[in-house]
């Protein structure tokens, strides 16, 4: 958490602009976990598909790493954590919006997480 907000106040944080934060700059994590290999956003009605290639057997990525996905949307001020979480596996992570989540303009943030139950620590990917 700590790291990702470094990244923001140093790059992505100008108090003369509406919003102050630009979502380009945002992190909801940032580790040294792999992240998604080529992610994909795909808009199907109200439901946000994101697909990603299987990266599970590179560097310390594990098939059962957990999804955490951020939607933000800042002209409203507004944001969706998904509780729900997808396997790295499996590629695939979906969220259903409600009728007004779906007219907003979403900066949507896809990151890993994989806990460690020998040294009992969480890793993050960015």
């Amino acid at each position: 958490m700590h790291w990702a907000y470094s990244e923001i106040n140093t790059k992505g944080y100008n108090h003369r602009r509406e919003p102050k934060i630009d979502p380009a700059f945002l992190l909801i994590s940032k580790g040294s976990l792999l992240g998604p290999q080529n992610p994909h956003l795909t808009k199907n009605g109200n439901r946000l598909e994101i697909t990603w290639e299987n990266n599970s057997t590179e560097g310390k990525a594990q098939p059962t790493d957990e999804t955490f996905v951020v939607c933000y949307a800042p002209e409203e001020q507004k944001f969706v954590w998904l509780e729900t979480k997808f396997r790295r596996i499996s590629g695939f992570a979906m969220m259903e919006l409600n009728l007004d989540q779906a007219s907003y303009h979403w900066h949507v943030y896809l990151a890993f997480s994989q806990f460690n139950s020998k040294i009992g620590k969480c890793f993050l990917s960015d």
